[in-house]
């Protein structure tokens, strides 16, 4: 594939997530832990909270996979085609296609983050010039990109 008439190089391994919580995902993460402590019928405020709930800990351990995945795309696109916006329209038609799925309001947020990562990895991306580059991951992660933003999408109804 070629861009702007060079070639989109190989994407490396995605990073991989700290060992805390960076900065970059605190909008994901702090609606993640509202989640999470919904469900548990407690306040979450850090992954001390729920890490006896095993699945609960693989769910977070996950997203935060799947964010790094995401991020690594976005990073890539920045370094490989002169900026984020091709990576933000990829983001707008992730928060399109899914609006339904993060909005949906009979169900719980964790019900609602389960339902819009399934939905994620059978997205249609219509051609986006990206879309050979996404994986699997990334599809996961951008719904993790999506919750900062999910409430102009949403009718400020949170993603998660």
């Amino acid at each position: 594939m070629a861009v702007f008439g060079l070639p989109l190089i190989d994407r490396p391994k995605p990073p991989k997530p700290p060992s805390s919580v960076a900065a970059v995902e605190t909008g994901y993460v702090a609606k993640l832990y509202k989640a999470i402590g919904k469900n548990l019928g407690t306040s979450v405020a850090h992954v001390s909270d729920f890490a006896h709930v095993e699945a609960l800990q693989r769910l977070f351990d996950r997203s935060r996979i799947a964010f790094y995945c995401a991020e690594g795309l976005k990073e890539l696109v920045r370094d490989q085609m002169a900026g984020a916006a091709f990576f933000d329209t990829l983001l707008e038609e992730f928060c399109d296609g899914l609006y339904h799925n993060y909005n949906e309001p009979s169900l719980t947020g964790l019900q609602r983050l389960a339902g819009t990562v399934k939905a994620a990895q059978q997205l249609q991306l219509g051609g986006h010039i990206l879309e050979p580059h996404v994986r699997a991951n990334d599809r996961e992660g951008m719904c993790h990109q999506m919750a900062p933003i999910s409430s102009r999408h949403s009718g400020n109804r949170s993603l998660r």
